[in-house]
């Protein structure tokens, strides 16, 4: 493994995005403490898609002065598909991180990017928890509403709360009421056009840790 990992406190500020054209240098100005990043199973292939880190993204995050921290999701309906869906992921997640170099004290953050209800969370646990055992020894995280970071908080040591607050099992009192789940790490913001480029803001609400990548 290389690089290191890094504290990131309560109130700073970070950005999540796909495009690695964003701007890192404007995004350090704006007062962004580290970034989210994307990885898919294809990071450590000949063939990476468009919006997976890679090893040179990698050293610009890490000239910029800001820790990274690692996302997968290959679609939004992915953990819908439950366990066996779940364990091939983690095993790609793990592949990826390890080709990167990510530091295995920082979780890789499995991407729940949809809606949880009574109708399909048991097989989105299913493929958390599935996804979990098969990354390791990096520990996860989960991005996702309160409904899902509730079910798999025992296993999760980054929780990074949505900010889709029509996404819950009871959706109406969600919207109402905008609950932030107590164990969230990481509050999204509404994705916003800035100069460095559309980016997922994030507020810090409890400490964790992140990757700070090398610089080769």
């Amino acid at each position: 493994m290389s690089g290191s990992y890094v504290k990131i406190g309560k109130g700073t500020k970070g950005a999540d995005y796909a495009s690695p054209q964003v701007s890192l240098p404007r995004l350090k100005k704006m007062g962004m403490t580290y970034v989210c990043r994307y990885i898919d199973g294809t990071a450590h292939t000949n063939n990476p898609t468009w919006k997976t880190l890679t090893k040179r993204e990698r050293a610009l995050i890490a000239a910029s002065g800001m820790a990274c921290v690692l996302v997968f999701e290959v679609s939004a309906d992915r953990p819908l598909k439950g366990a066996v869906q779940g364990a091939a992921d983690g095993r790609a997640a793990c592949q990826d991180a390890y080709w990167l170099g990510y530091d295995p004290h920082v979780p890789i953050v499995c991407a729940v990017d949809t809606d949880v209800t009574a109708g399909n969370i048991k097989a989105v646990e299913a493929y958390v928890r599935a996804f979990a055992k098969a990354a390791a020894p990096y520990p996860i995280g989960v991005y996702g509403d309160y409904d899902i970071i509730d079910r798999v908080k025992d296993v999760s040591q980054l929780n990074w709360q949505a900010n889709a607050w029509g996404w819950s099992a009871i959706w109406w009192l969600g919207k109402i009421l905008r609950r932030n789940h107590k164990d969230a790490h990481v509050l999204q913001q509404q994705q916003t056009a800035t100069a460095a480029g559309l980016i997922d803001p994030a507020v810090t609400v409890r400490e964790f840790v992140a990757w700070f990548p090398p610089k080769g």
